[in-house]
């Protein structure tokens, strides 16, 4: 006779996740017509904000990632418009940088705490990759801020570019392959679903 969880609470809902790989889709797709940024960052951070919400019921670090993307809103709503910065370049990579080092920020966040997650699951493996993937998004975007802000016109810079539009993919992925591998996962406390619930 299969044994019954007693506290609905230990189900895992990861459904927050969903929001934010939704969010960074929209930062990913990163279209400009006449300088005007068609597909607003901002609204894509507003998506991550709701996501981190959900998953605070989760983990309390998923709460503490959330003023850094509450910034990430306010700042991509300054890079709406590309405005022209001659004259401005050290300021205009002041800005870059901040912008990266909040970004960078979110994304460790999001991966450790679900890398975290992970593991208290049981999910070594998604664990792992979830690490991995940290690495290869800061490897990646270093890089290419540091390579795009000290030379143009060589093919070196496309390269790192590449990796980095290759490591934003991978992350993407990575939260789904989150989703699909923890939401309404049980801690394991030896005792299984009913045959009832499995049916659900």
């Amino acid at each position: 006779m299969n044994q019954v969880y007693t506290n609905a609470q230990e189900k895992l809902d990861m459904h927050g996740l969903k929001k934010i790989f939704i969010g960074g889709l929209i930062v990913f797709l990163h279209f400009r017509i006449n300088g005007f940024d068609i597909i607003a960052d901002f609204v894509g951070y507003i998506f991550m904000v709701s996501g981190l919400t959900d998953l605070s019921k989760v983990s309390i670090k998923y709460a503490k990632a959330k003023p850094i993307a509450i910034w990430l809103v306010i700042l991509s709503l300054f890079s709406l418009y590309e405005f022209s910065v001659d004259g401005f370049l050290v300021l205009s990579l002041l800005f870059g940088l901040i912008f990266l080092a909040l970004d960078l920020t979110l994304i460790h966040m999001i991966c450790s705490t679900t890398a975290e997650t992970a593991l208290e699951y049981n999910q070594q493996r998604l664990a792992k990759s979830f690490k991995s993937c940290w690495v290869f998004i800061f490897v990646a975007r270093i890089m290419t801020y540091i390579i795009m802000s000290i030379v143009e016109g060589v093919p070196i810079t496309v390269i790192y570019i590449i990796a980095a539009v290759a490591a934003q993919i991978y992350y993407l992925v990575m939260l789904v392959k989150g989703y699909n591998g923890l939401n309404g996962k049980y801690k394991d406390f030896g005792i299984e679903e009913s045959d009832e619930e499995k049916a659900y």
